[in-house]
């Protein structure tokens, strides 16, 4: 059993636990519902976690949102949205235990995409990688869940780990898939892809921008 706890402290993802598998969720809370699980998760006393995500196989993923983030902290932490799009906490969360025994949740599941398995090294961590840029990102669950699928499925098409993990092309083309109803979710969850499509393409011609500025800068003050 892998159980890994990461702690983001600009995104206030502090003890944020994350269930790798299905069958983790289960060994660790005794609970076979992946619902149930996550929501045992972020029932425990404690602020910090705000996701948690399962990842189910071919059955897709859930991710489990506390929507009283604030409610359930001494130090009453609020989370808002600034300009950019970027998660920003307001105030601090230090408390271990809220006294709390109950959270408020709200759950999405996601289809998985349909891709040809080669290879599952370094799905896990590419679908990982993806959850954290949508969290930090301010993305919906529904949407951050596409992309992690949509990267995740992207990796299991290569070989190894390193320089074969998912591709952007792989990924824009998996995503354009589910924003036709081609995953599993169809046509239910279509939007959900096509606005993972549609903000990843502005992150990255957002990045592209900054890269050329600073090229610009440093021309300038080259010259």
């Amino acid at each position: 059993m892998q159980r890994t706890r990461n702690c983001v402290t600009q995104t206030g993802m502090c003890d944020r636990e994350r269930f790798r598998v299905q069958e983790e969720a289960r060994v660790v809370t005794g609970l076979d519902d992946p619902e149930a699980a996550a929501q045992w998760v972020l029932a425990r006393p404690g602020c910090r976690a705000e996701w948690v995500v399962v990842k189910m196989g071919g059955q897709g993923a859930l991710l489990c949102a506390r929507t009283d983030a604030s409610s359930n902290c001494s130090s009453n932490r609020s989370g808002t949205t600034n300009g950019k799009g970027n998660r920003k906490e307001n105030g601090g969360c230090g408390c271990k235990d809220s006294g709390s025994s109950t959270a408020l949740t709200t759950t999405t599941r996601l289809g998985a995409v349909k891709v040809e398995v080669l290879d599952t090294v370094g799905c896990g961590d590419s679908f990982a990688a993806a959850v954290v840029m949508g969290f930090i990102s301010g993305w919906p669950g529904d949407v951050t869940l596409a992309l992690a699928n949509a990267v995740g499925g992207a990796t299991a098409t290569g070989r190894g780990a390193g320089r074969n993990v998912a591709r952007l092309e792989k990924v824009l083309a998996l995503l354009e898939d589910g924003a036709r109803g081609a995953a599993d979710g169809g046509l239910e969850q279509a939007a959900s892809f096509a606005r993972a499509q549609e903000l990843l393409l502005q992150s990255l011609a957002s990045r592209q921008h900054l890269r050329e500025q600073s090229r610009e800068q440093q021309l300038s003050a080259a010259a």
